[in-house]
């Protein structure tokens, strides 16, 4: 992981660099974890000191996204009281630098307080069935949805809303993100009955049927357990169409720099044989192309060839669709932040490597 170290190092000096502008450098993700891959990134955020971003940066190093950005103290209290369930990054994280020791202390003692509340049987389980109430709409839209790809793009968030409700139930959270999250599932002490076997029927369901079948138990399962009544809930109404906007390629440059290692994690699923993160991740990925990606392509859908058994149609959706945005890109005339070596990211920045 040579040069995932390099990046680490790439950033506590340019952090040195802007240390006025800077509280904390934070790494997060496998990196910490200890389930890093080859083509794994290195998840990296900071909190700022002033209103100077100058930190924030996407690029793409020899094939791999990296994107670093602030977040705030307030966000980090949130992820600490479990209002954002992005735990990992303040759980499982390392600081690189920190401006002062008042700063570091003050991260730590977050830690701790996330550490406490995650002990509090009540305090979870009142976190875990405000994510139950947020898994209603994607289960409402699933059971109204006439196309597949577009049910599946929902399942995915309706599983993610899930098994977060199950892990807080369980007082604990996901450590390893999407690349475990099965793993880590196995070995919860408490689990919604057939939760394991339901979850697994999702991305097999070959047909509309099957999926709304297999999503509606996998809600039902994890309402009882929960033990809250389904009627409990008020049906919401479906989110609104956007309006197209007018194409942004810096924006969009921007968003394929930090989430081409997305692509990157769906054709690794193709050797490894893992269907069950490749339908994860081509879920995600699916969203915010739709969400977040503001120029043309030919398609958007990647689960609409999504087999389970044969993930190779998976693969070429993706890179076509990778291909239809470098081309995109180049007759825009944008150039993206695509790096061979750590040499010309030193360079770029005017810094010096050890």
């Amino acid at each position: 992981m040579k040069v995932q170290k390099q990046i680490i190092e790439y950033i506590t000096k340019r952090g040195e660099r802007l240390a006025n502008e800077i509280d904390l450098i934070v790494c997060y993700g496998s990196y910490v974890t200890g389930n890093a891959t080859a083509l794994s990134d290195v998840d990296l955020f900071y909190i700022p000191r002033t209103d100077n971003h100058e930190l924030s940066e996407t690029f793409i190093l020899n094939g791999v996204g990296y994107d670093i950005f602030p977040l705030s103290w307030d966000i980090l209290q949130d992820i600490a009281d479990f209002h954002n369930h992005l735990s990992p990054l303040l759980g499982d994280s390392i600081i690189l630098f920190s401006h002062s020791d008042e700063e570091r202390q003050r991260y730590e003692e977050l830690k701790e307080r996330m550490e406490r509340n995650m002990n509090d049987e009540d305090l979870m389980k009142n976190r875990a069935i405000k994510r139950l109430k947020k898994a209603v709409l994607y289960n409402s839209q699933i059971q109204q949805a006439t196309d597949l790809s577009l049910a599946r793009e929902l399942a995915v968030k309706h599983l993610n809303t899930l098994t977060t409700c199950i892990a807080y139930q369980n007082q604990t959270y996901f450590h390893k993100g999407l690349k475990a999250q099965y793993q880590e599932l196995q070995m919860f002490t408490r689990l919604p009955e057939d939760f394991l076997a339901l979850y697994q029927e999702v991305p097999q369901a070959q047909n509309l049927s099957a999926l709304q079948s297999a999503t509606g138990k996998l809600f039902s399962t994890a309402t009882a357990f929960s033990y809250q009544p389904t009627d409990y809930y008020i049906k919401p109404d479906s989110p609104k169409e956007m309006s197209a906007a007018t194409p942004d390629y810096h924006q969009a440059a921007t968003w394929y720099e930090e989430v081409c290692s997305s692509f990157n994690k769906i054709y690794a699923c193709e050797l490894s044989g893992n269907y069950i993160l490749a339908f994860l991740t081509a879920g995600s990925l699916q969203s915010s192309l739709k969400e977040d990606l503001s120029i043309s392509i030919a398609t958007k859908e990647l689960l609409s060839v999504f087999d389970w058994k044969n993930l190779a149609p998976l693969c070429q959706r993706a890179r076509e669709i990778e291909r239809d945005i470098t081309i995109s890109f180049i007759t825009a005339g944008i150039t993206l932040h695509r790096y061979k070596t750590i040499d010309e990211l030193y360079q770029y920045h005017g810094l010096l490597m050890k």
